[in-house]
This record gives C-alpha cells, sequence and structure tokens, in this order.
C-alpha cells in the first residue's frame, strides 16, 4: 500500500507544507517540500494521502493523483455553489477550485458538474506556452502552479490568484506567492474571497 502524509500536522496550506512520508509497504522516505511542491509529490499515484487543511483547490489537484484524501478538518470541503463574476475578456484558464464559469478549468472529476470544460491534470498543465488570455488560480498556494499558470499566460496577460477570506489565509501569503511570476496590481474583497490580480513579468 502506498500512502503519503503531509506535514508538518498543524499546516493549514500546502504552501505551508515542509515535508511529506512518503510509505511504500512498511517503508518510510521523507520527501523535502521546501521549495516546490506539487511537481515533488505528482511523480506517483497514492492509495490515499493523509493531510493537514487545505484549500479547496489544493484539495481538488490532490485528489488527481490519489483516490482517497483524508484530511483533519472532515472530507472534501470541496464545490461551493457561489460564482464570481470578473468580467474577464479572452481565453481563460482556471486552476483548482471552480469559482468562474466560462473556462478551462484544470482540477478534478469531482468538479464536472460546475463547469463546462474540465481537465484533469496536476503538473505539469498540459497546455503550450503563451496559450491563454487569463490564468485564475482558486484556492492554491504553490510556487509550481504559479509558474505553470505563468507559462501558459501570455505576455501582459493577467493572473489572479483567489482566496477564500475566511479560511485562516492572510492576503499576503498569497500576494508573496502570486509575486513570483507576477507584477501585482491589485488586491481587493469579493463576495468572500481575496481576488489578487496581476499581470505577468516578462
Amino acid at each position: 500500500m502506498k500512502y503519503l502524509e503531509l506535514l508538518p500536522s498543524d499546516a493549514k496550506t500546502l504552501k505551508q507544507s515542509l515535508s511529506a512520508i512518503y510509505h511504500n509497504d512498511g517503508k518510510k522516505e521523507e520527501i523535502d517540500l521546501s521549495y516546490s511542491k506539487i511537481s515533488q509529490i505528482t511523480s506517483d499515484n497514492y492509495d490515499f494521502i493523509f493531510s493537514h487543511k487545505l484549500l479547496n483547490g489544493e484539495a481538488l489537484i490532490l485528489k488527481n493523483i490519489t483516490s482517497f484524501l483524508i484530511i483533519d478538518t472532515g472530507f472534501f470541503r470541496y464545490i461551493r455553489s457561489k460564482k464570481l463574476n470578473l468580467n474577464l475578456k479572452g481565453k481563460t484558464l482556471q486552476i483548482g477550485s471552480p469559482l468562474i464559469n466560462a473556462t478551462v478549468t484544470v482540477s478534478n472529476d469531482s468538479a464536472y458538474f460546475y463547469v463546462d470544460n474540465l481537465v484533469n491534470s496536476v503538473y505539469p498543465l498540459p497546455f503550450r506556452d503563451n496559450s491563454f488570455d487569463n490564468v485564475i488560480i482558486s484556492e492554491i498556494l504553490d510556487y509550481d502552479i504559479i509558474r505553470e499558470a505563468s507559462r501558459v499566460l501570455k505576455n501582459n496577460g493577467k493572473g489572479y490568484l483567489i482566496i477564500n477570506a475566511f479560511d485562516g489565509v492572510r492576503p499576503v501569503e498569497g500576494i508573496r506567492v502570486l509575486s513570483i511570476r507576477f507584477n501585482i496590481k491589485f488586491v481587493r474583497e469579493l463576495e468572500g474571497f481575496w481576488i489578487i490580480e496581476g499581470t505577468k513579468k516578462n
């Protein structure tokens, strides 16, 4: 049996996970997650993953590499019925929780009732460089995902990081993550979510 345990147990997001213990038929191996997250743990499929609290988008993405995800706050908080309207123009990619309509969404089968064009993927994203006018990263704080979002975004394209304003994640954490590849333009609260907008760095 193969399973993964994300540590430390008091982390609130995948970004705060510093390591993981990979259990494979009685053997243990520690995986360092201090510099990258998604790319380090997606090289294999797991029977299940034990995790601390995750953002909804993070849980949906991890569900692509395991059939069973156990979170300390209970089973999947996943999909909210709330949809946000950002009035976006052009081709838009959404990664994580399906909060925006009329997009191509990279998520998990659990989200298929909520989106029109669903792509099951984790890392790397299955799109060519400079393919989208906008990229929305909803409820995921991960450097690898931000780098991939930047790669598939056209030059001067817009990137949006959306996090729940009531999940205990401060907007400054989102700004830090998004700013590795995006120039931050503004931050605002909309219908219970922090919207952090940036343009792709050249």
